[in-house]
């Protein structure tokens, strides 16, 4: 457990972690002192409200810690009780006045009976006259000088998905005011309660799930809770819970790396106790809700040089996980990784481990991952530069070549895509200007440019992907002929000064041989490709 509590020049911040006591510099936000003298955990810390340059510690079997500046000579401590078990009291402990190091504080008095264990359930109210305790569905309020006690239930049955356990409580400084969290995330506002019958209370709902803690700010205006951002904070190791990525050091920082917030990846430095930065890996919006299966941060490996990060992301599914491999580089301008690529389903199953290859000097021009999985198989991930080709004229098949995608690029390549496999069927050298599907059919008409020279010519319907490849491949072979016999080719015949229309995109002219071989390609006798 960790409690805080800052000086009034608002100059210090005191934290209890494990069992030391840590003093941050608000302005810097650099450890300045460790102290210690706790044998184990520290579970409690207050300043002394008549002097601030002295402060208040327990440990051990007392589970919070509270001061009053109307006690000048007391605290208030939470102890187990006596011979019952997970029962607790709030008492007051009156200090001892002494020369020694070492005090033993006799005078216990028992204030409240049947108090939560968590110090978030208790709070002390308008200039200490009464104390506030939560727990489960009740309320206890206890009033120091009229010696009253008064309690309060709420439903214990859950309706309509509510839940009324209480979480924790908070006071308001000035007026007669408890506000309590609750485990639905509901916030209730109790007024009037000097009375056990004529209380009243208002409901809040800011949260889809349990309010963690609450606090007013010190004016009483505004109630501040566990569900805001802040714009600057001192923030040391992050307990996540799972380790799933295990403990990594990033090579670049030396700082430990591992599961943060959720879907979050947090770079910790040892040396002076703080998290450097917290990278988003999953960057998507987190839900609060149990039971509900979202993407988590699983494995991480870095590069020789730390220049280069693989991260590793799924979700559980009841048939498949879904993975998602993430490639990310970190940009000296910005001091952070920016993500480079990213892979979907890099492996059938999970991916059991990752490495960079040591590549040296040589790191980011030969970047090489390679990644196992329990798909039984191991791939190597070569990084490469972005210059596929710009497709055009792509259009996808029907009926049932409805799996394929077709398109010609810029480079003089038409493709036929198997979209149920993110494979490529087949490809040829052909110079693609017009691709045309038939809606009619599954046949696909295409056009393609000869040479400079000559003009164009119609490559003819096909429709069934296997079949089509080898013819395709072996037109291909033949186009480089053709066109060399066309170079040679001075005169061209005309057949009076009709022209041909090549599906309303251009009009092109056609010498004698390319005429009979259209000829020949619309005598041709199709009805054998309906058989595929």
């Amino acid at each position: 457990m960790v409690s805080a509590g800052a000086l009034r020049v608002v100059r210090y911040l005191l934290c209890a972690s494990g069992d030391f006591v840590k003093v941050y510099s608000v302005t810097t936000e650099e450890t300045l002192r460790l102290m210690g003298g706790h044998a184990d955990l520290v579970t409690g810390i207050q300043l002394n409200p008549h002097n601030h340059m002295q402060t208040f510690t327990v440990g051990c079997e007392l589970l919070a810690l509270y001061t009053l500046a109307s006690a000048e000579d007391s605290v208030f401590v939470v102890i187990p009780k006596k011979g019952e078990r997970d029962t607790f009291q709030l008492v007051s402990v009156k200090l001892t006045k002494g020369a020694g190091q070492d005090l033993e504080a006799k005078e216990l008095s028992v204030v409240l009976d049947g108090v939560g264990a968590s110090p978030k359930q208790i709070a002390f109210g308008r200039e200490g006259e009464y104390v506030v305790s939560v727990k489960e569905v009740d309320l206890q309020v206890y009033f120091f000088k009229r010696k009253l006690l008064n309690r309060f239930s709420l439903h214990s049955v859950k309706t309509k998905g509510g839940d009324n356990q209480f979480s924790c409580v908070a006071c308001h400084p000035k007026e007669d005011c408890i506000a309590t969290g609750h485990a639905d995330g509901k916030i209730r506002l109790w007024r009037n309660f000097h009375h056990k019958k004529e209380y009243t209370y208002s409901t809040l709902h800011w949260h889809h799930d349990i309010v963690m803690d609450l606090a007013f700010s010190m004016e009483g205006i505004t109630i501040i809770n566990s569900n805001l951002r802040f714009s600057r904070s001192i923030q040391g190791l992050i307990k996540s819970r799972d380790v799933k990525t295990g403990l990594v050091v990033d090579p670049r920082t030396k700082a430990l790396v591992m599961n943060g917030e959720p879907g979050h990846l947090q770079f910790y430095c040892l040396q002076s106790d703080q998290q450097l930065f917290s990278l988003d890996i999953v960057q998507r919006q987190y839900i609060h809700e149990a039971g509900l299966k979202q993407s988590d941060l699983v494995k991480v490996a870095f590069s020789a040089r730390g220049t280069w990060l693989a991260t590793v992301e799924e979700r559980e599914e009841v048939t498949d996980p879904e993975l998602e491999l993430k490639l990310w580089f970190y940009e000296e301008e910005t001091q952070s990784f920016k993500l480079n690529t990213r892979i979907n389903t890099p492996h059938d199953n999970h991916i059991t481990d990752m490495c960079f290859r040591d590549m040296g000097e040589l790191e980011d021009d030969s970047l090489i991952l390679v990644t196992t999985g329990r798909d039984c198989v191991f791939k190597v991930w070569v990084m490469v530069e972005d210059t596929d080709p710009e497709g055009k004229n792509i259009c996808f098949g029907r009926l049932t070549c409805s799996k394929y995608l077709i398109g010609a690029t810029d480079y003089g390549f038409l493709c036929c895509w198997n979209l149920l496999t993110c494979a490529l069927e087949w490809s040829a050298h052909l110079n693609i200007v017009v691709l045309q599907p038939d809606p009619l059919s599954e046949h696909i008409a295409a056009v393609s440019w000869l040479s400079k020279e000559s003009s164009c010519e119609y490559r003819g319907f096909f429709d069934n992907a296997e079949e089509v490849a080898d013819e395709v491949e072996m037109e291909s072979e033949k186009t480089e002929d053709d066109s060399d016999e066309e170079r040679d080719v001075t005169e061209m015949e005309q057949e009076d000064t009709s022209h041909v229309e090549l599906l309303g995109e251009m009009t092109c002219k056609l010498s004698k041989s390319q005429e009979k071989e259209l000829r020949k390609i619309r005598k041709m006798d199709y009805s054998w490709i309906s058989a595929f």
